[in-house]
């Protein structure tokens, strides 16, 4: 359970390590490509190895994290897109909704256990996504951006849950055999990989302006970056199932956000709010007792 804690902690960081993003200025890609990198250098201390081996590239989870260092970097391009087209609310909602379709996946196909207990607490949590992200009465902006667009939220949707659910494929066969931080290290070096493909080309032409504010932003985002993700393959490992597990961090990181949000950033929050910080209390409380 602890690596569920922390990495609940570490996801909560990110999020207020963004919030600060837009108060000094700093470019959204460029230090996310950073972070990738930040989070390569982490994970090569931590393993006390250079990272990409011949043995590495020839393991078994090799091709997974291929996979996931492009979803990386492609969720965090939808990501911002959707941010910048349809807002905050709405975006943190498909993120968080990616719950839906890994615990689908998790019960359906993997047959993890669906007691009435753990179903009641993540209808909850489905509830609390929506109501903790309700601003002004509505989560759709008014203004309609281009039809093309209406796809991004949904891309953040997926990508969100194909990433989940490839941390809890290769923890539930067995193919990492105990290489958790090598398998961390090596998706985020991917990642970096493909975010510097665009980043050094975009220097040339003049896309991106080099400054060092964000090569600090990034590498500071990189440290709980690289740990939410290795410790959620920690916490699949403890046997926790990610029917249950995802839904807490999700709900849980949403829970503490928004009341550090009201405390420290004076963010208001409305009925609605309130209501949806309960009911993510709630499903915290049965999602859990569904797993005793």
């Amino acid at each position: 359970m602890i690596p569920l804690l922390l990495a609940i902690l570490a996801s909560t960081i990110i999020g207020v390590i963004f919030k600060f993003f837009d108060n000094f200025g700093i470019d959204n890609f460029q230090a996310v490509t950073f972070n990738y990198l930040a989070c390569l250098l982490v994970g090569s201390l931590l393993n006390r190895s250079y990272p990409f081996t011949a043995d590495v590239l020839q393991s078994e989870w090799f091709t997974y994290d291929l996979f996931l260092g492009l979803l990386f970097i492609a969720g965090f391009n939808f990501a911002a897109i959707a941010f910048q087209k349809f807002g905050i609310a709405l975006t943190s909602v498909m993120q968080r909704m990616s719950l839906i379709i890994t615990v689908g996946v998790t019960i359906i196909y993997f047959h993890e256990s669906a007691p009435w207990v753990k179903l009641a607490g993540i209808a909850l949590a489905i509830m609390a996504i929506f109501l903790v992200n309700r601003k002004s009465g509505r989560i759709i902006p008014d203004d309609k951006p281009p039809r093309i667009y209406y796809f991004f939220p949904l891309f953040v949707l997926v990508i969100s849950a194909l990433i989940e659910i490839i941390l809890f494929y290769v923890e539930y066969t067995g193919i990492l055999q105990g290489e958790h931080r090598q398998f961390t290290t090596h998706g985020f070096g991917i990642a970096a990989v493909f975010g510097l493909a665009v980043l050094i080309p975009g220097y040339a032409i003049g896309k991106f302006r080099f400054k060092w504010k964000h090569l600090l932003a990034g590498f500071i985002l990189g440290v709980p970056n690289y740990f939410s993700i290795y410790l959620i393959t920690l916490m699949l490992k403890e046997g926790i199932e990610a029917s249950v597990g995802f839904p807490i961090l999700n709900v849980s990181v949403l829970l503490l956000s928004a009341i550090l949000a009201w405390k420290a950033f004076d963010e208001h929050l409305s009925r609605a709010n309130w209501a949806g910080i309960l009911c993510s209390m709630l499903a915290i409380i049965l999602i859990a007792l569904s797993s005793q």
